[in-house]
């Protein structure tokens, strides 16, 4: 693959992952929606915790196709990595932004919303990831990033499944099956429990604050799931065929997914705690789509049935922080006269004007997809007019 070969499928899969974050972020109802759409409550695997990984797969394969672009322009490695280290910061200062503002419930101080300012958040792994991924593709050797990804995997499973967990009386494996109990949310209160000064976790936790599922355990693994996509990249910029590429990376792809489902047996696949398990079952199917997704657009030249993803391909960042910042304010302002008292905006359109249309699942649905086809209005305006966000 030379450095000017684009793949149309990367931006594809970007643009459907995207918009697949939006649609399973905006149900109408938590409560009436389809499993599929909905995270696993613990263990297990469902479509919506394929999401996040196949984003940070896809950010690992660009870190490694942009690489190779840069240098083939004249780029220097010094350069590069003060691109990336900038990249990072700025990832991770939008992060805190957006969880700041999601989380701010606008009745108490500006103050006051310091001490619940939750710190982890996706933004914050992204950029994490990001940055040591990318950092590891421009100075490591392959088999080091193989090695490291191994010993982090490895060295996580150990760690969750054999190190007592202290204050909890739990040890090894048997602290898996209570979310708070684990050894990554000892790490997450230990980290961000601040006494008086507040605890700064997710507030959606059982019981609130106890832990986060964007902890920073946690995402000590969620790098090798950066590293795969980079080795991914790696292997797509081969000097063979296409379809020798692609064939290559789905057969990968699918040996992942057989190892993540054997390993399975005795590391649960767990999203919320990222167990290696589910590193490498979502690995795998992030490259048999990518394969997929290349097969189709790439070989075969079918690409005009993904115009519309292509909008929120080339404004990721800016389709997700807005849609949780747009979100939180139609959740938050605009109350509408309701028969049940005053309700928020995007709650008085999903009862008055979409449930009354359909059953309770189906009107979910819809209501996320009009989450979907709003944001798609959006970028569209910004694609036409070229405007993106650039980080």
């Amino acid at each position: 693959m030379s450095a000017r070969e684009r793949l149309a499928s990367l931006d594809i899969f970007r643009g459907v992952t995207v918009a697949a974050m939006i649609l399973v972020n905006n149900p109408g109802s938590w409560d009436d929606n389809y499993p599929a759409l909905l995270h696993s409550v613990w263990d297990g695997c469902t479509f919506a915790d394929l999401i996040f990984p196949s984003f940070l797969f896809i950010a690992g394969v660009s870190i490694s196709l942009s690489r190779a672009a840069r240098l083939a322009r004249g780029a220097t490695p010094a350069e590069l990595t003060r691109h990336v280290l900038r990249r990072g910061a700025i990832l991770l200062g939008l992060g805190l932004l957006v969880t700041w503002f999601t989380g701010y419930d606008w009745h108490g101080g500006l103050l006051d919303h310091l001490k619940d300012w939750r710190l982890p958040g996706v933004l914050q792994r992204i950029a994490i990831v990001y940055t040591a991924a990318a950092l590891l593709d421009l100075h490591a050797k392959p088999w080091q990033r193989a090695g490291l990804g191994l010993v982090l995997l490895l060295g996580y499973w150990a760690a969750l499944t054999l190190i007592p967990v202290p204050d909890t009386g739990a040890t090894g494996a048997a602290a898996l099956s209570v979310p708070s109990a684990t050894l990554a949310a000892y790490v997450d209160r230990a980290l961000f429990d601040w006494g008086v000064w507040g605890d700064h976790l997710w507030y959606l936790a059982d019981p609130p604050g106890s832990w986060d599922p964007e902890g920073v355990l946690s995402t000590v693994p969620a790098i090798v799931t950066g590293l795969l996509g980079v080795a991914a990249g790696r292997w797509l910029q081969r000097p063979l065929t296409l379809e020798r590429r692609l064939a290559g990376l789905a057969a990968g792809g699918a040996a992942l997914v057989a190892l993540g489902y054997l390993w399975d047996l005795v590391l649960p696949i767990n999203k919320a705690l990222w167990t290696s398990s589910y590193v490498v079952l979502s690995a795998g199917y992030a490259a048999l789509a990518l394969a997929a997704f290349g097969w189709v657009a790439d070989v075969r030249g079918h690409t005009r049935w993904a115009l519309p993803f292509s909008v929120f391909g080339v404004n990721a960042i800016l389709a997700y922080a807005g849609d949780e910042i747009i979100g939180s304010l139609l959740y938050k302002i605009g109350l509408i006269p309701a028969e049940t008292g005053k309700i928020d905006l995007a709650s008085a359109f999903y009862q008055m004007i979409v449930l009354p249309r359909f059953e309770p699942k189906t009107a979910s649905l819809v209501f996320a997809l009009c989450m979907v086809a709003f944001w798609g209005a959006i970028l569209t305006v910004l694609y036409r007019r070229r405007i993106f966000l650039k980080i």
